[in-house]
């Protein structure tokens, strides 16, 4: 639905999260245009994958690198949550109930594997 727009959704979806995350502005400040941009690309990849299983070995590295800057797992919730968000207002009246479901649970099912790596990473 939103790719069909071709709007970047870059710029929307991180002030929609820095609303939400404002200590992750600061985390973020000295990115750009660029680096945010291929951000985006990573997020929405791990967002619409088919299978996350395939993502296992990404996002955990991902995670591990992300704390070190002091990214909290929290944080990754609330910038997939932007990003469903800014597409729910693209998409309009194409989004449905189902789509909203799916979403969410894409959503939960990557914050808990985050939440994982985090824990795994703390205790090694």
């Amino acid at each position: 639905m939103a790719a069909e727009s071709g709007e970047d959704l870059t710029q929307a979806v991180n002030q929609a999260f820095h609303l939400v995350e404002p200590q992750a502005a600061g985390l973020m400040d000295h990115m750009d245009e660029l680096m945010l941009g291929r951000m985006m690309q990573e997020v929405l990849t791990v967002l619409m994958a088919d299978n996350l299983n395939e993502q296992l070995e990404y996002l955990n590295f991902e995670v591990g690198s992300h704390l070190g800057y002091g990214v909290a797992t929290s944080m990754y919730g609330s910038l997939f949550a932007a990003v469903r968000d800014c597409v729910r207002d693209l998409a309009g009246d194409a989004w449905t109930a189902e789509t909203e479901s799916a979403w969410g649970q894409r959503i939960r099912s990557l914050a808990e594997i985050i939440e994982n790596a985090a824990n795994a990473r703390a205790e090694s």
